[in-house]
């Protein structure tokens, strides 16, 4: 699973109740893209990843900082290059 999937999975679980198509709502997109960014399908847009970042935030399993570390280390690898 890359740092991507498990951004995108600590997100669908910071929704009430925790399903992709809450999450697919609560951005704004549709449910089969959140359905390819879990699978490794697709990729989030950069700003589509920073606002998963804030609501995978939210969950109680997950800090900011440990989701930092978990992107800092492959999530930059897909955008910068």
């Amino acid at each position: 699973m890359t740092p991507i999937q498990k951004i995108v999975r600590a997100a669908i679980a910071a929704c009430e109740p925790p399903t992709a198509y809450q999450l697919a709502k609560r951005m704004g997109v549709s449910n089969p893209t959140v359905s390819d960014w879990v699978h490794g399908r697709t990729n989030p847009t950069a700003e589509h990843l920073l606002k998963l970042m804030e609501i995978a935030a939210t969950a109680r399993q997950h800090t900011p900082a440990q989701l930092q570390q978990a992107s800092a280390a492959q999530v930059t690898v897909y955008y910068v290059k």
